[in-house]
């Protein structure tokens, strides 16, 4: 007998005759509804299991996607596992390949067989991101396939770096992203200037071109390094400082016993002085200090001294041999911070000819990290993922420890409602109902016998209830007279006030489920804290943080 069987047949032993002539209808009805019923359980209690107040549950730790390890794969799952993380990586994704898409970009590269390496991390990272009601793994089969065919060769299966595998992806991702800037920008590109407009500078084209809004976001690791140079004799800097674009910045870990990851980042950021540099500005005052006045290169040599000592002119003797070499210094700087700051922890160190080994200093990184000079404003990172490796140089594991991140929980009766919007809202429902031709400005505070209650909601400009009692002085505190105050209903109040508490119960749980990660290995997936995160000060290797919106 089938499930649904069971319940709309009838045992054989009932009577064929029914007293009452609706009890058919009546049993009918009956097993409706206990069909319904059940349907409605079957079908929403699992949704409500996972997205509900149980959420924390241990059938929820279950809950995320696993890759397979055929073999030597845990330097790719570790890596696909971190960027899967970190939303502004697949907003960026998604929006790429939607453009791909529409623009017809994908239908061209699948003429000439090229994959969008694009579009093949994005399906990937959306499995990742799954909430399967019971264990899942996938495979990276079809990414990694994609990957060899953008660089035409086969990757190799045995022990391979997590930060070379992380380095080669992006590189092709970035190269997708120009492509389809370049695309964009085809019918855009402003015109070649003609004769009257040779006053203006390529600079100035370039920033026309910039000002057009992209379909897609800019990639989201890429940033860019300023070095300045400075000579510490004649205290000449380039015009144009050197610029490096990156999309993982390495650092060198000291070899001690325990450091900071400041102290890493103030190694690649911090005043540099390098020996033994060639200036082009000492250079120019070396040689006119060893020509005679009259001589006819002088007057060249000093107008290239004062303009850009970097470009001296062309046929004009420079005595480059017996320039001695100077000290500088050199600043290095980030000018263009990236939404997620990747970051390469080296542990390698190198003795001469008795090949590497692992450096196990302590490193000690923070979950919050504040990035940017002092004169000018902090960016402020929240710590997204984590890749971890155990073992030496030559050998060894990677584990990723990914940021356990919470949705709406779509069965609340609060979901979608801001309550600070209400309260502005009602706020100015308050005004609005005092009359149109009254400001706030016009209910000013009163002197005298009059009660008065002054109010700031929610960042908004006080406004002062004024109760009259009569008074010559309350006459006097408005030109229209006394004003009496519409005062909200209490059922409105509670309403809000039971909106602003289930908001902050929401937040509270929010943050406590923000507190969770998931530990991802080839052998288990479970469930840490943060400080569990932070303690992995060893095994890090490669971190990776997303710019909070301020």
């Amino acid at each position: 007998m089938t499930f649904f069987s069971r319940w709309t047949t009838l045992p054989s032993t009932t009577p064929r005759t029914i007293a009452m002539p609706n009890n058919n209808q009546t049993i009918a009805y009956a097993a409706g509804a206990s069909l319904a019923a059940i349907t409605l359980v079957y079908v929403f209690a699992p949704s409500y299991i996972f997205d509900g107040e149980d959420a924390s549950s241990s059938r929820r730790k279950k809950g995320v996607v696993g890759l397979i390890n055929p073999g030597n794969d845990c330097f790719v799952n570790s890596v696909l596992q971190a960027l899967a993380g970190p939303p502004k990586i697949r907003n960026y994704l998604s929006a790429r390949t939607h453009y791909a898409r529409t623009s017809g970009e994908i239908e061209e590269l699948n003429g000439k067989d090229i994959p969008l390496l694009t579009e093949h991390l994005k399906n990937i990272l959306d499995q990742l991101n799954e909430k399967p009601l019971q264990r899942k793994t996938i495979t990276a089969e079809p990414f990694l396939r994609a990957l060899e065919k953008k660089y035409g060769q086969t990757i190799a299966r045995n022990q391979q770096d997590a930060q070379e595998f992380l380095q080669a992806v992006c590189q092709k991702l970035e190269e997708e992203f120009d492509s389809g800037k370049k695309l964009f920008l085809g019918p855009h590109t402003p015109p070649n200037p003609g004769p009257l407009d040779s006053t203006k500078s390529a600079a100035s084209s370039a920033l026309a071109a910039v000002d057009v809004q992209l379909p897609f976001p800019p990639f989201p690791l890429a940033g860019q390094l300023q070095s300045a140079l400075t000579c510490r004799t004649c205290k000449f800097s380039p015009p144009r400082p050197s610029t490096t674009p990156f999309i993982l910045l390495t650092l060198t870990v000291p070899q001690k016993s325990s450091t900071t990851l400041g102290d890493c980042l103030d190694t690649l950021l911090l005043t540099e002085t390098i020996d033994g540099y060639l200036c082009s500005s000492c250079l120019i005052r070396h040689t006119l200090r060893s020509l005679p006045p009259n001589s006819v290169h002088v007057p060249a040599l000093q107008l290239a001294l004062a303009n850009n000592p970097e470009e001296p002119p062309e046929g004009t003797p420079l005595l480059r041999d017996s320039c001695p070499r100077v000290q500088i210094s050199r600043v290095t700087e980030i000018v263009s911070y990236p939404p997620i700051l990747a970051l390469h922890l080296s542990r390698s160190i190198y003795d001469g000819g008795f090949g590497g080994r692992k450096n196990s200093c302590k490193v000690n990184f923070p979950e919050f990290l504040e990035m940017g000079g002092i004169l000018e404003k902090k960016k402020k990172y929240k710590l997204m993922g984590l890749v971890t490796h155990k073992g030496g140089h030559e050998s060894g594991h990677y584990e990723c420890f990914r940021r356990h991140l919470t949705a709406e929980d779509p069965f609340s009766p609060t979901a979608g409602i801001d309550v600070k919007d209400d309260i502005q809202r009602a706020s100015a429902d308050v005004q609005g109902m005092m009359g149109s031709s009254e400001s706030t400005d016009d209910i000013g505070t009163t002197t005298g016998s009059n009660s008065s209650s002054s109010v700031n909601v929610a960042g908004r400009p006080s406004v002062s209830t004024t109760i009259a009692t009569g008074s010559a002085d309350s006459e006097e505190s408005s030109p229209t007279g006394s004003v009496l105050m519409p005062i909200p209903s209490l059922r409105d109040s509670a309403e809000l006030k039971a909106q602003a508490k289930s908001m902050k119960k929401k937040k509270k749980r929010k943050h406590k489920l923000e507190n969770n990660w998931w530990r991802i290995s080839d052998a288990e997936i479970r469930e840490v804290k943060t400080k569990d995160v932070l303690s992995m000060e060893k095994e890090a290797y490669m971190l990776f943080y997303e710019r909070v919106e301020e």
